[in-house]
């Protein structure tokens, strides 16, 4: 019965101390600050100090290895005079030993690689689509009312700004007695890689009865930085640069 009433005794006593204690600085003791405590009091615990006194330690040695370990838990206790310091707490800025940690790499980040790559670094595909065509004259050539345009395109690659080639596509549209033609045709032409800048031509004819008339090789479209150009955007363009015929048409890089 005794054991009994000294375990509930002393778990009265830990809850009534609990205030002073949360005051008590890291270092204090907590003892000094318990009894100055009930000293202001009328009424006196000094039956239950003793026993507080022996096992107050061991509340605070266990609380503090249960969060940490006990090699923290002992150097700091000898280090700072309490197994509740807020250097205990702080694993950023001391190791278990109780010294500051000194960062383990100082070495700067390196800086990023701003180098831009403006050419094509594999090869890819130009595709080109006719969307629109119509006839802006009466007579698209010498006794012909109405046309038979034929449409295809070039293009010139270039590696460093420096010419390579020369490809053209398919012919894209390629009708006859036509003043207005809506739709799609498209054709495909590769770009080799190492190129940074093409160059995009229409080339627009009508083919007469005795002999084909180029109509005009209509605005060139030049495409810089290559290898910046994102994939299977589809860019539409106008060629107006005839008094005889409009064309609208379409390109992606893929």
């Amino acid at each position: 019965m005794k054991t009994v009433f000294n375990l509930h005794k002393f778990a009265c006593t830990v809850c009534a101390v609990t205030v002073p204690l949360l005051l008590a600085a890291c270092g204090e003791n907590p003892l000094e600050a318990e009894r100055d405590y009930h000293a202001s009091l009328k009424g006196g615990y000094s039956e239950s100090l003793s026993e507080l006194k022996e096992n107050l330690k061991d509340v605070d040695y266990y609380s503090c290895v249960q969060t940490y370990n006990e090699t923290r838990c002992n150097n700091f206790k000898e280090l700072f005079g309490s197994y509740d310091c807020k250097e205990i707490a702080q694993t950023d800025q001391y190791d278990d030993n109780g010294d500051i940690i000194i960062p383990r790499d100082t070495t700067p980040e390196p800086e990023e690689d701003t180098t831009v790559i403006n050419y094509l670094t594999k090869n890819k595909t130009l595709n080109i689509a006719i969307t629109h065509y119509e006839q802006l004259v009466d007579f698209i050539s010498e006794g012909d009312t109405l046309g038979d345009p034929e449409i295809k395109f070039t293009v010139k690659n270039y590696s460093e700004d420096e010419y390579v080639n020369t490809l053209t596509t398919y012919i894209l549209l390629d009708t006859m007695d036509v003043i207005k033609w809506d739709g799609k045709k498209s054709s495909a032409i590769s770009v080799p890689r190492g190129m940074n800048k093409i160059e995009v031509c229409p080339i627009v004819s009508d083919l007469n009865k005795t002999d084909d008339i180029l109509l005009s090789v209509g605005e060139c479209l030049v495409i810089e930085d290559l290898g910046l150009v994102e994939n299977r955007k589809a860019v539409a363009m106008k060629d107006t640069t005839s008094d005889k015929y409009m064309l609208e048409w379409e390109w992606f890089l893929y």
